[in-house]
């Protein structure tokens, strides 16, 4: 069995899920885009595709007092083993890599037949960035 990522510590906490991924490719023009998309999306939990927008989110939170998990949660859907020497580790998974190839190339040896979905798993590989959801979400004034 595979389980879906964040259920190993999420539980039953309902989520909802806003799609936002720029294709930046200028570190500062990351440093500008945080703060306008925490602002106007307040997530509780940030799913980050690269390990190079793991480090600049980590970096955004370091640098404007945010703490990870205790006021965000955070994960990669990338590994590095460099990650390690943040503080906290970045919560991340690791795609099964093997599974991907294996399925390709059973693809190709059938001549690429169209609709040949499959959804691969991926394993928890370490990190400390995720947690229950915060009381109050970032930016909100009650």
């Amino acid at each position: 069995r595979v389980a879906p990522i964040l259920e190993e510590d999420w539980g039953r906490e309902e989520a909802s899920l806003s799609f936002k991924a720029p294709d930046l490719a200028n570190p500062s023009d990351w440093l500008d885009w945080w703060p306008t998309t925490l602002l106007s999306e307040r997530p509780t939990v940030v799913l980050l595709d690269s390990v190079y927008q793991g480090i600049s989110f980590h970096g955004f939170c370091l640098s404007k007092g945010i703490k990870m998990p205790r006021d965000i949660s955070m994960v990669v859907l990338e590994d590095a083993e460099f990650l390690e020497w943040l503080n906290p580790p970045p919560t991340r998974y690791k795609y099964r890599a093997n599974d991907g190839f294996r399925h390709f190339k059973n693809w190709v040896r059938g001549g690429f037949v169209k609709g040949s979905i499959k959804v691969f798993g991926a394993d928890l590989v370490g990190g400390r960035t995720l947690g229950p959801v915060p009381e109050r979400a970032l930016g909100k004034t009650e």
